[in-house]
């Protein structure tokens, strides 16, 4: 065993039992402590928020999706921690996806024991060589083309779901800008925690920056910038947390 890992906390995310067992068992053999084992995304972004880890293996290929991609996004954004991309098959996924959130690594199954360690030393060592400017929790970068553009969380008048596609509109520009999550998946994981109070959906597709809320209709919402439908399946509820009156 070779101890000069031993400190070294690794989570491992795949949701192909056999692999975590081999992954897990390589990372023993050469002194990492696996901290974590995650087979969804659900459970995936539970232990990212409770564990102790220093870096993250990550199957790109989660239930059976590219919900690793998502996972990734959050690793560099939110967490910030290096992490290195596994898959079965390298022509399922786009290599603009994969570099749009900046994964320390790439690896390929099947896996071989060194390919597997250099990869993870070579994540911890370019991530502790990377000055850290770290961001305000508040703010998202959305990549345009060859540049990132800035969000304010608090400047989101909705979100919009298209898809596997969540469109962000900011209030500054009066722009959408899209991300590759859905809905879902953007209020309860991408939306900083103590933010996602701020936000209130309205129908199965659309939710609202409460704060941008001018008026509520019989069946609509109005904001500055567009009259959005309220279903039934939110209406109460809204009508509660804005303190409707009847």
């Amino acid at each position: 065993m070779y101890q000069d890992y031993a400190e070294t906390r690794v989570l491992v995310i795949e949701d192909e039992p056999s692999w975590c067992t081999i992954i897990s068992a390589t990372l023993n053999s050469f002194g990492y402590a696996v901290a974590g084992v995650a087979g969804h995304f659900e459970a995936a972004v539970k232990l990212l928020d409770t564990a102790e880890y220093d870096v993250v293996l990550l199957d790109v290929s989660l239930d059976g999706q590219n919900s690793g991609i998502e996972l990734g996004r959050l690793l560099h954004q939110k967490y910030r921690k290096p992490f290195v991309y596994i898959t079965g098959n390298a022509g399922s996924h786009t290599t603009a996806q994969i570099l749009q959130t900046f994964p320390a690594a790439y690896l390929l199954k099947p896996i071989q024991p060194t390919a597997l360690v250099t990869a993870v030393h070579s994540a911890l060592r370019s991530y502790s060589a990377t000055p850290t400017t770290r961001t305000d929790e508040d703010l998202l970068f959305v990549k345009q083309g060859n540049r990132y553009k800035r969000i304010d969380w608090k400047n989101v008048a909705y979100l919009s779901s298209d898809k596997k596609y969540t469109a962000i509109f900011n209030s500054v520009d009066r722009t959408e800008y899209y991300i590759r999550s859905s809905l879902s998946n953007t209020l309860a994981y991408i939306i900083p925690e103590h933010l996602r109070a701020s936000f209130i959906q309205v129908n199965r597709a659309e939710a609202l920056g409460i704060s941008y809320i001018h008026e509520v209709r019989s069946n609509e919402v109005v904001t500055s910038f567009k009259t959005f439908a309220l279903t039934d399946a939110y209406s109460a509820h809204l009508r509660k947390v804005l303190k409707v009156i009847s």
